[in-house]
């Protein structure tokens, strides 16, 4: 942090010295208004209220016309309603009138349309007068002439129902669109309906009868919201849906008040009401410019008027103000003079008030000048310290520091500030993951690094969470204050790490090496002395074929003999001392092949799956070795999976890098035939890991295994170039991959070229998911070294916390994690929020571990461990680039 000279101001009071470091005084906050902006808002609060005031009132009595206005509507749309209702209640009566007409009723149909037609006319002028069977065939027509046809949903509708109907509108304007008003009625014994059909203008009268003011709009909509009726008249909107918010406030309530626009569009008002009995909606709607033009009209009297005279009082303030600040600006010039500037002595002004400020001015500007050198000095040399260093007061409030210090606070530099204490500075940290080392007790963890800040005199180191390591010391200061020193030892910290591990592979590469030795020379001798026995054996069983007993003791004695080779075998093969034919071969078609044979071994319960890549670098190994091995490892798998389970056996190219021989210093670099068999077994103890190949040892009951097939897989791989690693979590399962070295012409094999490498990064972010830190770690560096932006989290609920404040491109997640959400779990959440996300899950396993049947993995990829830069690259660029 380089401080500001406020900064150093506020640290170290001017008559304290210039080494000594007091306490800031809290300022007393005001707001920055010159004089002349004081004398316009004192005009303004005076005259503002009274402006206010006056559009309050137009706003009230704008609101009490919308109410007056409202009620009004209310009141005509509900006299409207019974209109309405009234109108089509009367066809309804007449047509039950017509129907219970004797002619009728006994088929006389030309003598009812002579009566009826007549009634029809009369009562109802312009409207038709039909009979319509089942069917919809007219029976009948009469009363003025209709083109539109029978509706047949509302024939069929009232003859079910027996009660009378009235359809909706039928038909087009151009058409001679009408509704009909239908009655049941019985001709010859045969039901039948009567219908009214009355023209559009009929309901035209209904709303003209209602004497709407000027200006006002009404409509009358059917049951499906048709528009049948409109005043002001126009017929290009009968047969459309009304307005939507009428009609979708029509389907909530019977009745009601909306906002909206009008089907001419212009912002209206509209009341509106269904009618019980047909279901019709009748609707009136006022434009809101006949409300609200009286009021703004008055409303915009008033502002002229306030702003008039807020314009002349503003300018007589002004006036006022110029001959106070004219005085007050020679304060502001003499303050603004620079320290290595001449203070002359301030000339009178004629106001008291100021000449005072302006002596104390040149008094402060001399002290302060005195003291400025002694401060910068400090300053400076604080900057120039390469570790970190702060000063802390007594109340532990940072007082400064420089950036060196800000700097071992990555996630947190916004908090660390002049004025916040430690505890603060800590605090705000861990929300922002910057110290990601809690494990899991924050209170516990803040405690302890509390303790260590306010023990002076002892060094301590600290990890900050991040990959870096820092030497804490503090010192007591005679102010009560603590001046603490942070040295960064990330570097000491990594090589110490690094040697730590290199010492314990070399620990271990060691031992195989002497027990492979060891195992070697013993199966050699033990070879010679087996020889000699079975040679013996042989012959003594040809001699004592007369005595059974004799023959089954020695033919006991042989099959132990084999079983002993068979034994220094596999100790050879460890030892890499057994002669092996190795030739070239086709991978696929060997684990193919092999794959029909371990089918026989395995038991039914264990599901084998087999996946191939489509093709493989050619080997040079020997077949037999390959095939025993895979044979033990079966083996293996099926007595860890006494429940049953599953078994998949995989092949593909692999490349392994520099960064891979580093972690697995028994490899080498160069291009390799992979192939992965993995089980979903009780796995491997962690404690066990490291011994799994060392010769006799076992995890099974005694008698149940001799611990060698490990040991021949190891020694065979070793002794052919390759390699082999194993990844295992209990409970889990567990995966072993055997590298083969590529031979050095696969054409006739192989025909496809090498995997090409992927693309590097292009400044993509990546969120990493992992709860090993070191592997977390390892893998960071890779993706940062591949070109992309990384993010890391140590299990699911910190991931999707990120997720929301970060825009990430990939989810790169292990499966197995604490924290209750695991990482198929996260990866669903994470890919249902955001869809576009793309996500890489990580295990030991394969995916065809996986439970496909309740996972989606459409967006989804999968990476076994372990992996290489070069597996990664590919895994990254390959799901970014889909």
């Amino acid at each position: 942090m380089n401080p500001s000279e406020e900064d150093i101001d506020a640290a170290i009071p001017a008559t304290a010295g210039a080494a000594a470091l007091g306490k800031k005084l809290p300022a007393r906050r005001r707001l920055h208004i010159t004089l002349r902006g004081r004398l316009l808002l004192l005009v303004f609060a005076s005259i503002a209220p009274i402006l206010i005031f006056t559009l309050a009132q137009q706003l009230g009595q704008f609101r009490g016309q919308v109410r007056e206005a409202s009620a009004q509507m209310q009141g005509r749309v509900h006299s409207f309603v019974l209109a309405l209702n009234h109108g089509l209640q009367t066809r309804i009566l007449v047509l039950e009138t017509l129907a219970a007409s004797p002619s009728l009723q006994a088929g006389d149909l030309d003598g009812f349309r002579e009566r009826a037609g007549d009634a029809v006319e009369r009562l109802f002028p312009g409207s038709a007068l039909k009979l319509f069977q089942r069917t919809g065939e007219t029976l009948l027509s009469g009363g003025s002439p209709s083109v539109v046809g029978a509706d047949i949903e509302s024939v069929q509708r009232t003859l079910a129902n027996g009660q009378p109907t009235v359809a909706d509108l039928v038909g087009s304007p151009a058409q001679g669109a009408t509704i009909s008003v239908n009655v049941p009625v019985t001709v010859n014994g045969n039901p039948a309906v009567l219908s009214l059909l009355p023209p559009l203008s009929a309901f035209e009268e209904i709303i003209r009868d209602e004497a709407l003011p000027t200006g006002w709009l009404a409509g009358i909509s059917d049951t499906q919201g048709t528009l049948v009726a409109r005043l002001p008249s126009d017929k290009t909107y009968i047969g459309q849906k009304g307005a939507p918010t009428v009609r979708r406030a029509a389907a909530r309530a019977a009745s009601g008040l909306v906002e909206g626009t009008s089907m001419d569009g212009a912002p209206v008002l509209t009341a509106f009401e269904r009618s019980s009995d047909f279901g019709w909606t009748v609707a009136i709607a006022v434009p809101k410019n006949q409300i609200k033009a009286p009021v703004l009209s008055a409303a915009m009297t008033a502002l002229g008027v306030g702003g008039a005279t807020l314009i002349v009082v503003a300018a007589l303030s002004l006036l006022v103000a110029r001959s106070i600040s004219q005085p007050i600006g020679s304060l502001q010039r003499m303050a603004l003079i620079k320290e290595d500037e001449f203070l002359p002595d301030p000339e009178p002004t004629g106001l008291v008030e100021v000449d005072d400020v302006a002596r104390a001015l040149v008094a402060a500007g001399r002290a302060r000048k005195q003291s400025r050198a002694t401060e910068l000095v400090l300053r400076d040399g604080i900057e120039s310290i390469p570790e970190g260093f702060a000063i802390y007061d007594e109340n532990d409030r940072l007082v400064i520091c420089n950036e060196t210090y800000r700097r071992l606070f990555p996630s947190n530099l916004e908090n660390v500030v002049p004025g916040a204490t430690f505890e603060e500075m800590v605090r705000a940290g861990l929300p922002k993951g910057s110290h990601a080392n809690t494990g899991g007790d924050q209170e516990a963890w803040i405690s302890d690094r509390i303790r260590d800040h306010m023990t002076p005199g002892v060094s301590i180191q600290q990890d900050l969470g991040d990959g870096r390591w820092t030497l804490v010391t503090n010192r007591r200061l005679s102010t009560g204050g603590l001046a603490g020193l942070r040295v960064d030892i990330s570097a000491l910290k990594a090589t110490e790490t690094a040697l730590q591990r290199s010492e314990e592979r070399l620990f271990q590469s060691q031992k195989m090496e002497a027990i492979g030795t060891l195992s070697g020379g013993m199966a050699h001798d033990f070879n010679n002395l087996l020889g000699v026995m079975i040679v013996n054996l042989q012959m003594a069983s040809d001699q004592a074929k007369a005595d059974p007993d004799l023959q089954e003791m020695i033919t006991d004695a042989l099959e132990a003999g084999w079983r002993a080779a068979d034994l220094t075998k596999r100790l050879l093969a460890f030892a890499r001392r057994q002669p092996l034919r190795p030739e070239k071969i086709d991978v696929n078609k060997l684990v193919s092949d092999a794959v029909r044979l371990l089918r026989r071994l395995l038991r039914e319960d264990i599901e084998v799956s087999l996946h191939l890549a489509s093709s493989v670098w050619a080997v040079t190994v020997d077949p037999a070795q390959l095939e025993a091995g895979l044979t033990n490892l079966a083996t293996n798998a099926r007595d860890a999976m006494p429940a049953g389970g599953r078994l998949m056996i995989a092949t593909g190219n692999r490349h392994l890098d520099a960064e891979y021989v580093a972690q697995y210093p028994e490899s080498r670099e160069g291009d390799f035939v992979m192939i992965e068999v993995s089980d979903t077994g009780t796995g491997i103890a962690p404690r066990d890991i490291d011994k799994i190949f060392e010769p006799f040892f076992t995890t099974k009951e005694t008698g149940k295994g001799t611990g060698l097939g490990l040991s021949m897989v190891f020694g065979f791989l070793q002794q052919s170039g390759g390699h082999v690693s194993v990844y295992s979590e209990p409970g889990a399962g567990t995966t072993f991959r055997l590298y083969l070295p590529r031979s050095e012409s696969d054409a006739s094999i192989a025909e496809d070229l090498p995997e090409q490498r992927a693309r590097p990064g292009a400044g993509e972010t990546i969120l990493v998911v992992e709860d090993n830190p070191g592997l977390r770690r390892a893998v960071t560096r890779q993706a940062q070294v591949l070109g992309y932006k990384v993010l890391e989290a140590d299990r699911a609920a910190a991931a999707l916390d990120i997720l929301e404040r970060e825009k990430v491109d990939l989810l790169l997640s292990d499966i197995v994690m604490p924290g209750g959400l695991d990482g198929v779990g996260l990866a669903q959440t994470a890919v249902e929020r955001w869809p576009t996300l793309k996500v890489i899950l990580t295990s030991g396993f394969p995916q065809a571990r996986l439970n496909s049947d309740s996972v989606d993995f459409a967006n989804m990829n999968f990476l076994s461990k372990p992996f290489g830069k070069a597996e990664l690259a590919a895994a990254l660029r390959g799901a970014l680039d889909e």
